[in-house]
């Protein structure tokens, strides 16, 4: 079988003008993001970062291999990626708590995994000056603030570099020696985040670009290994989640039926945060009560009858780019579509790529019946204009991200209702002792997620414990400490804290058996994954 793209184009780039093209991006990018390096660590920043035991000191190393990712902040977690933390480890062993060092990683990430888009459009033989706008268009458009401008994302920033470097190993005819280094950077993807897994189906796309097979279901056998090596990483995984410590689940909120359909609804709202990026923040809820839910539904559903019959077709010259970009965008989303009814602006960082190319390609590909350095030139002078335009909105929407209170308030200024970011805003307050607002912040957290949040109801005791009348508050602050482990038994912050509480009150025995859980759970994280017995708690 040969693997050749249908479509070859005759302007080769020489190295000099992809060296042109690249400082260009590279320079817009750094225009766009230079604000974001004196930040502040907050979100998850603490847990992975700053409370993080295991990156203080280099012989913690064969640990963080074999616990999931929180574990050095003595927290729960289902994430293991391993190589984000050997990243944290070498950025704190050279710069300590250096915002500045940990936002320079993540945009060195993101620049590298720009290069390897452009490297990847010319690979597949795109059209040059399609393949530089598609970067440059992806490189700034601030939907991938989150995934850039967030420290504790760097997992998106560093599997998309792998899967970019693992899909160029294949091309351009997937042979053996070929797919073997492709599923050496597989390996490398999901060390550093669990979506990884996509990377079968993204190279399945491109077999579906390069072959005019591409209907016949022996022409993807070549990525069966690699779907092997997934399968096995995913019932590991899935084995070492099954054994973690559990707390209290809550429920969703939504009917089973129409939990399964939530997903759906979401991707107008993808679209429309790519077509118009404004309204960009942490944690985009879609509800079913919402008047324009069934809308969106159907809308949704549209699209993917509509890419479905795109993908399906009979493909041409024009069309196959567009098809390869929307089988790539579904590839790399399919991981996450029916994990929650909640938008992440990052999970479109990978997906983009694609789709971004796919889009420029089949344009590029248009124009070409018409082609004249007249219409070539408008066509950079627009999407350079373009460019500069979502630079700016970038720009703008780094500076929510300069500290706990501009990025909280900026999420409760859209309107929607976030118990995460007044309990997170609540804890702020706390810690710079404004504790009248902490208990508000805390208590609009609890009105909105339904009094289930532990983390919110231990912060609470803490809270009152740190006021200068914390003895007035003695029985409350008990009680918080109590409903904070009723919810979840397994919360190391809260047993720890519920010990020294009562041992200040002179109740040393039920101290000392608070303290036992404590440290039983403190060693289950960090031991080998292995699981935590909760019957056996007192």
């Amino acid at each position: 079988m040969i693997f050749s793209p249908p479509h070859r184009v005759q302007n080769t780039p020489t190295f000099l003008t992809s060296l042109i093209c690249l400082a260009f991006i590279f320079c817009l990018v750094a225009v766009a993001y230079s604000h974001i390096f004196h930040g502040a660590f907050f979100y998850d920043d603490d847990a992975l970062i700053t409370q993080n035991s295991f990156l203080r000191d280099w012989q913690n190393l064969p640990t963080l291999f074999t616990t999931f990712l929180s574990a050095g902040s003595n927290q729960g977690s289902t994430y293991y990626r391993p190589l984000q933390s050997v990243l944290y480890l070498a950025v704190y062993q050279w710069a300590g708590l250096s915002t500045t060092a940990y936002h320079g990683l993540n945009l060195a990430l993101h620049m590298v995994s720009a290069g390897l888009m452009m490297w990847l459009g010319q690979k597949l033989k795109f059209n040059v000056v399609g393949v530089f706008c598609a970067t440059l268009l992806w490189a700034v458009h601030p939907i991938h603030t989150e995934a850039v401008t967030y420290i504790s994302a760097t997992a998106d920033t560093l599997y998309t570099m792998f899967c970019l470097l693992a899909v160029i190993a294949a091309l351009p005819n997937f042979s053996k020696k070929r797919m073997a280094a492709s599923g050496l950077f597989l390996a490398l993807a999901l060390l550093s985040k669990e979506t990884a897994i996509a990377l079968p189906l993204l190279i399945a796309s491109l077999i579906y670009y390069s072959t005019t097979e591409r209907f016949r279901m022996g022409s993807y056998l070549r990525v069966i290994p690699l779907a092997v090596l997934v399968a096995f990483y995913a019932f590991i995984h899935l084995w070492a989640v099954m054994e973690q410590p559990k707390g209290t689940l809550v429920a969703m909120k939504e009917p089973t039926a129409i939990a399964s359909l939530m997903p759906f609804a979401t991707l107008p709202h993808y679209l429309g945060l790519l077509i118009w990026p404004s309204h960009l923040y942490m944690e985009h809820n879609i509800s079913s009560d919402s008047s324009w839910w069934f809308l969106a539904l159907a809308v949704g559903f549209a699209l993917v009858i509509a890419a479905s019959l795109q993908i399906g077709r009979k493909q041409t010259a024009l069309s196959l780019p567009l098809s390869w970009g929307l089988l790539w965008f579904i590839a790399a989303l399919l991981p996450v579509f029916y994990v929650k009814n909640i938008v992440y602006e990052h999970w479109m960082y990978l997906p983009t790529i694609g789709l971004f190319l796919g889009i420029a390609e089949t344009l590029a590909r248009f124009m070409s019946s018409h082609r004249s350095k007249q219409i070539t030139s408008l066509l950079i002078t627009v999407v350079v204009g373009l460019a500069c335009v979502l630079a700016y909105l970038t720009f703008q929407q780094n500076k929510f991200w300069q500290s706990p209170v501009t990025f909280y308030q900026h999420i409760i200024d859209q309107g929607v209702e976030s118990p995460k970011a007044h309990a997170n805003l609540g804890a702020y307050y706390s810690q710079h002792g404004d504790f009248d607002k902490a208990l508000q912040e805390y208590d609009l957290a609890i009105q909105q997620s339904g009094d289930g949040q532990a983390e919110v109801q231990n912060d609470i005791a803490l809270t009152l414990m740190a006021m200068p009348d914390a003895e007035q508050h003695t029985d409350i602050i008990q009680k918080h400490f109590e409903r904070a482990l009723a919810i979840n038994p397994n919360l190391y912050g809260a047993l720890e804290a519920i010990a020294n509480y009562m041992e200040r009150r002179g109740q040393t025995d039920k101290a000392a058996l608070y303290r036992q859980r404590a440290a039983d759970l403190r060693q289950n994280y960090k031991t080998n994954l292995t699981p935590y017995n909760t019957k056996d708690s007192p």
